[in-house]
């Protein structure tokens, strides 16, 4: 294997720490691997589809793995954590184009009674959806009564400040 496949493994298949995940999904690993590697890691991280890590599930949407779709739905109604439903819901409709999932997404980013780090990976989530009620959404969120929401709301929405305004 290429020094692309080493760098997927340590940096992708087995990044645990904080400081391996602070930057997010790194589809750039992906995107690096020859054909066949890429063969190799759909067949990995389908057997990682577990509803533990949302890595493997965005990496099915990534590399466009409609035959992960059965899998992922089942995950979808067997997963309970609200982050992990909203990343799911987003790879089904980014491989299938099921705006019923948009639903899932926004649910959370809305639950104000959620974690505020929940809420805003939804809310990057909903964003990809790009539909009206998506967009009616992110609008709405701006005036969250939690600044860290409305200012990534507003992000994802394509409104970009300057400057940092907590308010």
């Amino acid at each position: 294997m290429s020094r692309c496949w080493d760098q997927f493994e340590s940096d992708f298949l087995n990044a645990h720490s904080w400081g391996q995940r602070k930057d997010g999904y790194p589809g750039d690993l992906i995107d690096a691997l020859s054909p066949e590697e890429k063969t190799s890691a759909i067949t990995i991280l389908t057997k990682r589809l577990d509803g533990r890590d949302d890595w493997p599930v965005r990496a099915m949407a990534h590399l466009r793995v409609v035959e992960s779709v059965p899998k992922l739905r089942s995950l979808l109604m067997n997963v309970q954590e609200p982050g992990m439903r909203a990343v799911i819901a987003t790879s089904i409709f980014e491989l299938t184009g099921d705006t019923e999932m948009e639903r899932i997404v926004r649910e959370v980013a809305e639950a104000t009674a959620l974690f505020w780090g929940t809420r805003i990976d939804a809310i990057y989530c909903l964003a990809r959806f790009k539909t009206e009620t998506a967009m009616r959404t992110l609008s709405a969120l701006t005036n969250d009564p939690e600044y860290l929401v409305r200012y990534n709301a507003k992000r994802a929405g394509g409104e970009r400040k300057q400057f940092w305004d907590p308010d």
